[in-house]
């Protein structure tokens, strides 16, 4: 998912700073299911870490729709990561 942003950001000058933004994004996905992983499950400490995670899917969904820059086409596997990050599975 992030090479992909990569990809957009060095092959597309004018959406350099949206697809750094993005990255940034997946960065604090990964930080906070980093942080869920070190908590035993069915601790409280391990579901305020998930809340919190949920609560960073549920942000950057908000943001695939309204920031996406080609509101004219949809991008391959939109919405996809969503479902891995919620379920673990594609």
């Amino acid at each position: 998912m992030n090479r992909d942003f990569v990809q957009v950001g060095k092959g597309f000058p004018e959406l350099k700073a949206w697809a750094l933004a993005w990255r940034l994004q997946i960065r604090e996905l990964y930080g906070r299911n980093r942080k869920r992983l070190r908590h035993v499950p069915g601790s409280t400490e391990r579901a305020a870490a998930e809340s919190a995670l949920r609560d960073h899917v549920a942000n950057m969904a908000v943001g695939e729709t309204s920031n996406w820059p080609m509101k004219n086409c949809v991008p391959r596997g939109a919405l996809r990561w969503r479902v891995y990050w919620i379920t673990g599975t594609v």
